[in-house]
């Protein structure tokens, strides 16, 4: 074979390798946070426009143009009032279905309320389509909305190319976590609202009455990201730079800090920050042909860009103290405010953006209150005559939150090597009197440090442990506990009283001395089951000390975190 032969070989191989650079990209993005025709109340069900659609839109455009390939002229935006269900019907199909070629990457994005209504061609296990609700919406009765069937003929005119579809918006459910056959009721708050508004009286056009049943099945050329489940509410907060919506915000962080994600990658990043960091309840779905949503998202490696370095910055915990209610009368709450004022982790604040709200009423000569997260998680205080005392119930619930944040700071975004932390089912939520049991996964051999934080503030280390004083495990899959401590009576049964736990895994190749993190002789705080329980007064000392560790320079490490609840 001659030399002109191994150049037309080495040309014509470069040609089929990067045919994807020269693959075109093209999205849509609605975001609607104003209806035209919202009213307050919908049977008697408070609804209200959004404040994240906005702001979530401008955050894809300019991720999809910074770190995806995208140019400003690959992107149409439909916002507010433009987003009406016309436009948006034509843009879907002139902008992003014709001239699809093979190998093209198109997007949909939508951010804003959602809902549901009646199955008319029984096509749906609950008996209920999924709906869209552009702009000019009317909930009743219900008009120019976008039913799931009939999204799902659009979607099925794509023959070429591959369609990513991603909906921040809810279709039903109500304010709870499951927990088995039960639920546990979320309290609201103003850092929280719903994505969700009911439509009633619904008459299907005679358009989508023709339509064959199915459609609303993800065709073989579409990955389908939704923010929940079909039987769940998704929601927007407030962040540290306004409202966003919940799964937006976890995608758009995975967007720009995994250096070059799958799609399934980006779906796994969002699902772990919305359960375990952003503890929404919620559940983020994916569907899509295995052989696509293991390719690279948007078919392109994104631009190399340099990472933040790990984050150990302290924090303090953002308390909001709303006034205690007395009969029909509101009472200010100084002394309880100074009271914990003056704690060094707690920051009074008076806006939206809190760690934990401080609610309740005055009865009987007695403060009843409780601590509610910004999702709606509460925690009822032993009702107390005094400040004093009241303060004291919450301060262990607030040290719990500090411990927490500190904790969140170790944080490593591209780190050399990974390790897991997961339960059976992925569960989150148990009831009191079952087990839990942990499985750590790590990718090379390390050495393993695993902390137990309870909803009363208690520290444990529960890896290193009684029965497992070295804490170098070997690559892949261990179960804490394993049969080996379950047969010493080494298990972890959720007791009272009920309420939030964090479990916080620590690999490094190197390891950390406990005598450098205050251990120097350990043993003698096993506690009966084996565990090592930090002393209550030297916890926040601790946690300092783990993370001063971590962030000096001297580890290579990785890290997981994972939130379970208890209810009754």
């Amino acid at each position: 074979m001659g030399k002109y032969s191994i150049i037309i070989i080495i040309i014509f191989s470069v040609i089929v390798f990067s045919s994807d650079i020269f693959a075109a990209r093209r999205a849509l993005l609605v975001g609607i946070a104003e209806y035209k025709a919202l009213p307050a109340t919908i049977n008697e069900r408070i609804v209200s426009d959004l404040r994240g659609p906005i702001r979530d839109v401008d955050d894809m455009e300019s991720i999809l143009v910074s770190r995806f390939g995208f140019s400003k002229g690959d992107i149409k935006v439909l916002k507010n009032q433009e987003a009406t269900r016309e436009n948006i019907d034509i843009l879907f199909n002139n902008w992003l279905v014709k001239g699809t070629d093979p190998g093209d990457v198109v997007l949909f994005y939508f951010s804003g309320h959602g809902s549901t209504v009646p199955d008319e061609n029984g096509d749906e296990i609950d008996r209920k389509d999924e709906v869209l609700l552009p702009y000019d919406m009317v909930p009743d009765p219900a008009q120019n909305i976008i039913v799931d069937d009939e999204f799902g003929s659009w979607m099925r005119k794509f023959k070429n190319g591959t369609l990513v579809v991603i909906f921040d918006s809810c279709y039903s459910g109500g304010a709870y976590r499951n927990v088995g056959d039960g639920v546990s009721y979320l309290e609201e708050t103003s850092a929280m609202r719903p994505r969700f508004v009911p439509v009633t009286g619904y008459k299907p056009t005679p358009a989508v009455k023709a339509l064959p049943r199915g459609l609303d099945d993800v065709p073989p050329s579409v990955i389908f990201l939704t923010a929940s489940r079909e039987n769940q509410l998704s929601w927007e907060l407030n962040t540290e730079n306004g409202f966003h919506g919940g799964f937006t915000f976890a995608l758009a962080e995975g967007m720009n800090k995994l250096p070059a994600p799958s799609y399934e990658e980006l779906f796994d990043y969002a699902k772990k920050k919305i359960t375990d960091t952003l503890r929404l309840p919620q559940e983020p779905q994916l569907v899509g042909p295995k052989n696509i949503i293991v390719k690279p998202a948007f078919n392109i490696a994104p631009l190399d860009v340099s990472l933040p370095a790990p984050s150990v910055k302290e924090e303090k915990v953002m308390v909001k103290i709303e006034a205690f209610q007395k009969g029909s009368k509101n009472i200010k709450i100084e002394e309880l405010t100074d009271k914990l004022r003056s704690l060094s982790y707690v920051e009074i604040v008076g806006d939206d953006y809190f760690d934990t709200l401080v609610r309740g009423r005055i009865e009987g000569g007695q403060y009843h209150a409780r601590l509610i997260n910004r999702i709606g998680d509460t925690v009822k205080v032993p009702a107390s005559a005094d400040a004093d005392k009241l303060a004291e119930s919450i301060t262990s619930n607030l040290e719990y939150i500090y411990i927490v944040k500190q904790l969140a700071r170790v944080s490593n975004p591209d780190p050399a090597f990974r390790v897991d932390i997961s339960t059976e089912d992925e569960r989150r939520d148990f009831r009191v009197g079952e087990n839990v049991t942990f499985t750590v996964s790590c990718e090379t051999d390390c050495y393993l440090l695993v902390l137990n934080l309870d909803s009363e503030g208690n520290v444990y280390v529960i890896f290193p442990n009684k029965y497992y004083r070295n804490n170098f495990i070997r690559a892949g899959s261990i179960q804490i506990p394993d049969e080996s401590m379950r047969r010493n009576n080494f298990n972890f049964i959720f007791g009272e009283p009920v309420g939030e736990e964090t479990v916080k895994i620590i690999a490094t190749l190197t390891p950390i001395s406990l005598e450098d993190i205050g251990f120097e002789e350990f043993e003698h705080l096993f506690d009966p089951a084996g565990r090592i329980k930090v002393p209550e007064p030297t916890r926040t000392i601790f946690v300092k000390k783990v993370v001063e560790n971590i962030s000096s320079g001297r580890f290579v490490w990785s890290e997981d975190t994972i939130v379970i609840r208890s209810h009754r």
